[in-house]
């Protein structure tokens, strides 16, 4: 094969560049190529009359897009994955401290590669209207923010119900606080009066009365009735003496 050299100086940038282009132009099926095909394809074409060491760093680093700069700072490919390159679509990440060239400067270029950058800026472009459209085809398809189909309507949330702290929570009424009213004694069967015995009300104050006016202090007075009987005699000697009798 004839060797024809480049009348331009061809960076390792755009000898990397324009072969990815040849390979996409001769393989439209393929998302990608490995570097090695990358460097392969240059040296096969032999833009400038021999395969550059630097144009394996190139295609591996310093023209892609999503990776951190070393020192050139190209944005020509994009890694999809790790030693798969293609040229740069779109919508690809790009690495914030990248602020290279996408495509080389038509002067840059030899002659006779010319067409191929103007194919290569075409199949961008081409790329860049078909995601554009489906951008809009999208946004039509998605109905206004204020709608919401009934079916995916939530269901409203219960009432929160607030718990108060334990210290704002009221203790329980005691005795005291209900002042005088009455509870009957719960061991009690309650009668009517007249037909056994009238069942005595305690109140919750302390006070005790019944029906028929002050028991307990009626119970109270019996405790000393019939001391006069005894007459300063002991109970034992009066109960052995009751007994003498009985034989």
């Amino acid at each position: 094969m004839m060797t024809v050299v480049a009348p331009v100086d061809v960076s390792c940038a755009v000898e990397v560049f324009l072969a990815t282009a040849l390979l996409h132009k001769e393989q439209p099926g393929r998302p990608g190529f490995m570097v090695q095909e990358i460097v392969r394809r240059a040296g096969s074409e032999c833009i400038t009359g021999r395969l550059r060491r630097g144009v394996a760093v190139h295609a591996s680093l310093h023209c892609v897009a999503n990776k951190a700069p070393n020192d050139a700072k190209h944005c020509m490919l994009f890694a999809t994955g790790k030693s798969t390159r293609r040229l740069l679509l779109p919508g690809d990440a790009v690495h914030p401290s990248r602020t290279g060239k996408m495509f080389p400067e038509p002067e840059e270029v030899p002659e006779r590669y010319l067409a191929l950058l103007s194919w290569a800026k075409n199949r961008y472009q081409e790329a860049l209207e078909m995601t554009g459209n489906r951008s809009q085809d999208l946004k039509s398809m998605i109905p206004p923010p204020e709608y919401v189909p009934p079916e995916r309507r939530p269901l409203s949330p219960p009432p929160v119900r607030s718990v108060p702290d334990r210290g704002q929570l009221t203790p329980p009424p005691t005795n005291d606080d209900r002042g005088g009213e009455m509870a009957p004694f719960p061991h009690f069967p309650q009668t009517e009066e007249g037909e056994g015995y009238s069942i005595p009300r305690v109140p919750l104050d302390g006070r005790r009365t019944s029906a028929s006016g002050d028991w307990l202090g009626e119970i109270l007075k019996l405790r000393l009735a019939g001391l006069h009987l005894a007459d300063g005699t002991d109970p034992d000697e009066q109960v052995r003496q009751l007994r003498e009798g009985w034989d």
